[in-house]
């Protein structure tokens, strides 16, 4: 088992193996989940475990992930 399954589950670590493959590496990583659907603050990863969802940046509106008003 890698580092990376050790963090996170095995389908997420074969998308972010992927993703290596994929991106240029002058794109960083600070957290090898995945997302596979969001509501509110909820976070579904490809391995189906509920994350929460701290992150933001700047412009960012607090308004969760799919707001009704907005879909």
């Amino acid at each position: 088992m890698t580092t990376t399954e050790k963090q996170v589950g095995n389908k997420s670590a074969a998308l972010f193996e992927r993703r290596k493959e994929l991106v240029t590496n002058g794109v960083g990583v600070f957290n090898p989940s995945t997302a596979v659907s969001a509501k509110g603050a909820i976070i579904i990863d490809a391995d189906g475990r509920e994350l929460i969802d701290f992150g933001g940046g700047i412009g960012v509106l607090n308004s969760g992930h799919c707001p009704e008003p907005v879909v």
